[in-house]
Protein backbone atom coordinates (compact mmCIF):
# COMPACT_ATOMS: atom_id res chain seq x y z
CA UNK A 1 0.00 0.00 0.00
CA UNK A 2 1.10 3.10 -1.23
CA UNK A 3 2.22 6.24 1.98
CA UNK A 4 -0.71 8.15 0.54
CA UNK A 5 -3.38 5.54 0.87
CA UNK A 6 -2.22 4.95 4.42
CA UNK A 7 -2.38 8.37 4.94
CA UNK A 8 -5.39 8.49 3.49
CA UNK A 9 -6.70 5.56 5.59
CA UNK A 10 -5.35 7.32 8.70
CA UNK A 11 -7.30 10.19 8.08
CA UNK A 12 -10.43 8.59 7.20
CA UNK A 13 -10.85 5.84 9.92
CA UNK A 14 -10.39 8.82 12.73
CA UNK A 15 -13.87 10.12 11.04
CA UNK A 16 -17.39 9.14 12.18
CA UNK A 17 -18.89 8.91 8.36
CA UNK A 18 -18.80 5.94 5.68
CA UNK A 19 -16.10 7.00 3.07
CA UNK A 20 -15.78 4.90 -0.18
CA UNK A 21 -13.99 6.23 -3.33
CA UNK A 22 -14.63 4.52 -6.53
CA UNK A 23 -13.36 5.35 -10.26
CA UNK A 24 -15.16 6.15 -13.28
CA UNK A 25 -16.27 2.89 -14.11
CA UNK A 26 -17.84 2.81 -10.61
CA UNK A 27 -15.24 0.68 -9.27
CA UNK A 28 -14.27 0.37 -6.07
CA UNK A 29 -10.24 2.09 -5.14
CA UNK A 30 -10.70 2.87 -1.39
CA UNK A 31 -12.91 1.72 1.82
CA UNK A 32 -12.67 2.87 5.25
CA UNK A 33 -13.11 1.05 8.19
CA UNK A 34 -16.68 2.44 8.99
CA UNK A 35 -17.38 1.69 5.25
CA UNK A 36 -16.23 -2.13 5.89
CA UNK A 37 -17.90 -2.54 8.84
CA UNK A 38 -21.27 -1.06 7.82
CA UNK A 39 -21.46 -3.88 4.77
CA UNK A 40 -19.67 -6.43 6.53
CA UNK A 41 -16.74 -6.87 3.61
CA UNK A 42 -12.99 -6.05 3.78
CA UNK A 43 -12.01 -3.68 1.58
CA UNK A 44 -9.39 -6.14 -0.08
CA UNK A 45 -12.41 -8.31 -0.82
CA UNK A 46 -13.94 -5.01 -2.75
CA UNK A 47 -11.04 -3.28 -4.68
CA UNK A 48 -11.53 -3.41 -8.40
CA UNK A 49 -15.15 -4.67 -7.86
CA UNK A 50 -18.13 -3.00 -9.60
CA UNK A 51 -20.03 -1.09 -7.23
CA UNK A 52 -23.39 -3.17 -8.24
Amino acid sequence: MSQQVEQLRLITNSLPVQISYVDAQQRYLFNNEKYEKCFGIPTSKMLGKHVK
